[in-house]
Parts: C-alpha cells; sequence; structure tokens
C-alpha cells in the first residue's frame, strides 16, 4: 500500500481518502514495514480501481525502479545480478508481500520458464495478485547490465513467470526461421513451432505497447516516463519488431502446403486494428 499512496499521491490525489473508505489507517499504509489484513489491501485496491477506472493497479508495480516504495526490498533488488536469482526463487521474493504464502508448489522449473502454485488466487484476491504480477516483472528493470523483460500471468491458482531479452526479440525470430530455413523445407511440427513463436513475440508486444499507451494517457508529458521510454529504446524496439514480422511472413509465403505468410499477416494487422480501438 505504501507504493500505492506514493504513486497516487504523485497523481495529485488524496491517498487518504481511498484509505479511508478501505478501513485503513494512513499511518500505517504509509510504512513499507508494516503488515495489513488481506482482504483490507484487496478492498484498499478496489475502492482506487473504481474510484479511479484509469489506474492500472498492474502498472504501479511496474513503476517502482521511480516510486522506491517497497523500503529494504529497493535495496535488494539493487544489488541482484540477475532476475534470474529471483525467478528461481519466486516464493522468497512473494514473502516480502504476502506473509504466509501458503501450498506452494512448483510446476515447471526452466531458464526461461518458471510455473508454480499457490494458494493465493486471482479469482478471490483479483487486484492483489494483479499487483503482484507487476511486482514480479519489474525485476528485470531493477537489473541495468541485462536487457530482459518478463511478462507474468497469474490465473487462478497457478503463476507463470516468462522471461528473455526483450532488445532480442528480432534475432530470436530470424533464428527460428533460418535454423528451420536450412533444411529447404519447413515441417509440419516446424511450422507449428514457428507459429506459437510468432504468436508470443506477438503478445509480449502488444501487451507492452498498451502498458506504455496506458501510461502514457497518465504522465506521458512527465520527466520520469519520458527516461524510461529512452532506457527502453522503445521507437527502435517498435520498429525492430514490426520489421523482423515483415521478413518472416515474407519467407512463409514462400512454403508451399502450408497456411501463408500474408494470411497471418492479414490477421496480425487485424488485431492490430482491434487492439486500437479498445484503447480508444
Amino acid at each position: 500500500t505504501h507504493s500505492v499512496c506514493l504513486y497516487m499521491e504523485s497523481l495529485g490525489y488524496m491517498a487518504g481518502d481511498y484509505l479511508e473508505l478501505a478501513g485503513i489507517t494512513p499511518e500505517k499504509s504509509f510504512d513499507a514495514d508494516s503488515w495489513l489484513d488481506g482482504d483490507k489491501v484487496e478492498e484498499f485496491l478496489s475502492v482506487i480501481q473504481n474510484e479511479v477506472p484509469d489506474i492500472n493497479i498492474k502498472s504501479i508495480a511496474l513503476m517502482e525502479p521511480e516510486l522506491r516504495g517497497w523500503g529494504v526490498l529497493d535495496q535488494v533488488l539493487n544489488i541482484i545480478k540477475s532476475s534470474s536469482e529471483i525467478y528461481v526463487s519466486p516464493q522468497n521474493y512473494l514473502s516480502y508481500f504476502v506473509k504466509p504464502l501458503n501450498n506452494f508448489v512448483w510446476v515447471e522449473k526452466t531458464n526461461e520458464n518458471t510455473v508454480f502454485k499457490t494458494s493465493l488466487s486471482s479469482e478471490e484476491y483479483p487486484y492483489v495478485t494483479d499487483y503482484l504480477s507487476g511486482a514480479l516483472e519489474v525485476v528485470t528493470q531493477f537489473v541495468e547490465t541485462e536487457k530482459e523483460s518478463s511478462v507474468v500471468f497469474w490465473t487462478g491458482n497457478v503463476v507463470s513467470i516468462e522471461w528473455g531479452d526483450q532488445h532480442a526479440l528480432q534475432d530470436t525470430a530470424s533464428q527460428v526461421f533460418f535454423r528451420q530455413q536450412e533444411s529447404n523445407s519447413v515441417s509440419k511440427k516446424g511450422q507449428d513451432q514457428l507459429t506459437n513463436n510468432i504468436k508470443l513475440l506477438e503478445d509480449y508486444f502488444l501487451r507492452s505497447r498498451q502498458l506504455v499507451s496506458l501510461l502514457k494517457a497518465e504522465s506521458g508529458k512527465k520527466r520520469w516516463f519520458k527516461k524510461a521510454l529512452q532506457r527502453l529504446d522503445w521507437e527502435n524496439l517498435e520498429a525492430h519488431f514490426e520489421n523482423t514480422l515483415e521478413e518472416i511472413y515474407s519467407q512463409l509465403d514462400k512454403n508451399p502446403g502450408e497456411e501463408t505468410g500474408a494470411k497471418k499477416k492479414e490477421e496480425l494487422s487485424e488485431e492490430k486494428e482491434n487492439f486500437t480501438l479498445e484503447l480508444q
């Protein structure tokens, strides 16, 4: 709640008003070392979302490098050398936010993907888990020496964390294609895998674009926002992503017997148009 209150105050809102509606005393909420009942925190976030619909709860956590509202955890994140230090043991990281984190069970654990189950459900605590998803994703922003990005899905009791280098999206997609091109033919299995990779890249990009659009509407003229876009090299990232897809779709057109790249490109254009309409 401390971080959320700092964010609300930065936008000119009186955080105390929303705390009062949720039955929380300002003294405890502004103390990063205090613990609050989970139901109270969920109610507080719900009040904010209902009273100020334009605010995205997850995006508040994603701005933690600027807000610095997590107390000692901010210091911990500043000294990690790789986001994998957090993602390989997410239960330890989440313990800074939730106590106790019951029934933690591993589902899958690889170098680029972590899936686990916990008793904290997005069905029971939709806003709390939305914030925690952002808290997991923002870890990569604290590591200046790496260019990783991550995507977190919190569905029911299952949490999935996927991470990879956002500035290497172009190379990753191209390598997938050219490794298959070397055999002068693309098998059905390989085609399906390539399609899945493209859709995954599209999903990452559309989510990033949505977040940037939401933040731009709220804080487009603020210095910290412009600085964040510069750190992300957002314009180049957009250009590289689009060019990579163009290249892959063009190559897919050369593979007979499969759904053509032109058709896939047309579907992507429709998705982008619908996406824009939704934002409007």
